[in-house]
């Protein structure tokens, strides 16, 4: 296999809560993985974006998180393992087939302090699953692209009280002429919260 590995960080951590940390700011994990890519198939470990969520408009009116987080737009920079498996349908055409396990996060935010206990997700004692099939298209040079995923994990809140995360999605990638392009993705789930669904809300 050929080994690669990206890692993505900016310096939007904050302060730690202890004295003169004003002058310790604290840089930020984005993302970080390590690739193991054969002719067809790819293995991805590491904390990377949402596979089965793909898409996440831009802006330089962002900052820290993508544009429209916590307003509907699915995303979350999560630890996880995934397996990526290309088939040529035909010499334009290709069909991605992606699954994998993901920490079960669930948009609690931590104890303040050094110290660090387990999430809602956590506790649950297993991953969330995920998986995406798309279909890639060569169009005069560019890419047409439409895929279907799903995402489940179980979220344990105490008290025998547990509650079952899930979501299904569809994402479009569409040229229109050589400079623009449309790009879409819709959703339903439940439980989301940690992935910013419903207003970053899962209970």
């Amino acid at each position: 296999a050929r080994t690669s590995a990206q890692l993505k960080f900016d310096f939007a951590g904050g302060f730690p809560q202890a004295p003169n940390g004003t002058t310790m700011g604290i840089a930020r994990l984005r993302t970080g993985t390590v690739h193991f890519d054969w002719t067809d198939t790819s293995v991805i470990a590491g904390q990377d974006y949402l596979f089965f969520s793909p898409l996440s408009p831009t802006s330089y009116a962002s900052l820290a998180v993508p544009t429209f987080s916590y307003s509907g737009n699915l995303w979350a920079w999560v630890p996880q393992v995934r397996v990526e498996h290309r088939f040529h349908a035909t010499d334009s055409s290709t069909v991605l087939v992606q699954g994998g396990i993901l920490e079960s996060i669930s948009g609690d935010a931590p104890q303040m302090g050094y110290a660090r206990s387990s999430t809602w997700g956590e506790d649950s004692g297993q991953p969330a699953y995920a998986a995406r099939v798309a279909w890639n298209h060569q169009v005069f040079g560019q890419n047409v692209a439409a895929g279907l995923g799903g995402y489940y994990g179980r979220q344990s809140w105490g008290f025998g009280r547990n509650i079952d995360a899930w979501a299904v999605t569809a994402d479009l990638t569409l040229p229109v002429g050589q400079f623009f392009e449309f790009t879409g993705q819709f959703y339903r789930g439940r439980a989301i919260g940690g992935l910013a669904g419903a207003i970053g809300q899962s209970v």
